[in-house]
């Protein structure tokens, strides 16, 4: 498959070899030319990722000997083309408008071809010493701090939608929104929530209905907030530390325009303990709006509203007790739904939607 650019896309992992990223290095590293290529550290989940050891004929640029691909080789019913294109948009044209606002891999190569595929080759973080986020691990409040922070800066940059337009291309969470409801369905909330992985949750919270009831109130409500630039997916697994403690985002696959409330409420109710989350979200969520208005955002809610829309979209956390094992294992689906289940018990979810 061709890209935009010319180059030719594996489809197959055998493709991914020196003849492929000689040509995509090119395009933004003139002259790179690649020798040979080692996988290691290959990964199956909504996207394959993997560990490229590279060896250079050419390498005019300096570029490091390890980088990490991720693309469109596995094919499950799960994946989605708007993901890889989404990932490849804000890797190859976004990622530039928000340097110094959210702290991210560098990218070395983005392009989509034909048949769904998307390709990115970024910065091997692990080259560095970082630490990738943990489910079963938490972040302390000083940390999710400085999240919070870096996801307002983000979302002020494009806040209400100002000047996503010209993107491409550009999309909003509709793609992740379509998923969402589908976990609701009979079959599919039905097989899942007589699984062991559930087996935490109260009756009020494994009422079908219910839930679907409370989902689409939570998309119609959406509809009246502010939209801006969202990760679409800030959870922990997509995190990562430096030895500093720096705080950074990574995989954009569920990228797009988004209520602003979007990712506040996955990341830091996703990322803290019970207890934490209980003693700090009110004020972690003042701070993420005194930084949106101090990164330029205009006519931003106040926090009763702000409050509101919270304890609302504890749905989307909530449903990842549903999210098919070919996409998140049972381990990350259990953490995460413990702490989302717990959240909507305390903030009572069910009801803010009356």
């Amino acid at each position: 498959m061709t890209s935009s650019e010319g180059t030719l896309l594996p489809s197959e992992l055998e493709q991914v070899d020196a003849e492929f990223l000689s040509a995509a290095l090119s395009q933004r590293f003139p002259d790179t030319q690649v020798t040979s290529a080692d996988i290691s550290d290959l990964r199956q989940g909504s996207a394959t990722s993997l560990r490229l050891g590279l060896q250079y004929r050419r390498n005019p640029s300096g570029l490091p000997a390890s980088m990490y691909l991720k693309g469109n080789f596995i094919g499950h019913q799960f994946t989605s083309a708007a993901a890889f294109a989404a990932e490849v948009l804000y890797y190859g044209r976004i990622a530039d408008a928000v340097s110094g606002r959210v702290h991210q891999p560098n990218a070395y190569f983005a392009d989509t071809g034909e048949g769904g595929q998307g390709i990115v080759i970024l910065e091997d973080l692990g080259q560095r010493g970082v630490r990738f986020g943990d489910c079963d691990e938490p972040l302390d409040v000083d940390a999710v701090v400085d999240g919070v922070r870096q996801l307002a800066a983000m979302q002020a940059r494009f806040w209400r939608g100002d000047g996503l337009e010209k993107f491409g291309g550009f999309t909003d969470v509709a793609s992740v929104a379509q998923l969402m409801s589908f976990l609701v369905q009979p079959q599919h909330f039905d097989d899942y929530i007589g699984r062991e992985r559930a087996g935490f949750l109260s009756n009020p919270l494994r009422d079908r209905r219910r839930i679907e009831s409370a989902l689409h109130a939570m998309f119609e409500a959406d509809k009246a907030l502010p939209q801006a630039l969202v990760h679409g997916d800030a959870h922990l697994g997509n995190t990562f530390r430096e030895s500093s403690g720096k705080l950074g985002f990574c995989d954009f696959q569920a990228m797009g325009r988004g209520p602003y409330i979007w990712d506040v409420t996955y990341f830091l109710t996703g990322a803290l303990t019970p207890e934490d989350r209980h003693d700090a979200e009110r004020d972690l969520l003042a701070l993420y709006l005194d930084e949106l208005r101090r990164n330029g955002a205009r006519d931003v809610p106040d926090l009763d509203a702000c409050f509101t829309a919270h304890r609302r979209h504890m749905m989307h956390g909530y449903l990842n007790i549903l999210t098919p094992v070919e996409m998140q294992p049972d381990r990350f689906a259990v953490a995460m739904g413990q702490r989302f289940a717990t959240a909507m018990e305390d903030l009572d979810t069910l009801a803010s939607f009356n």
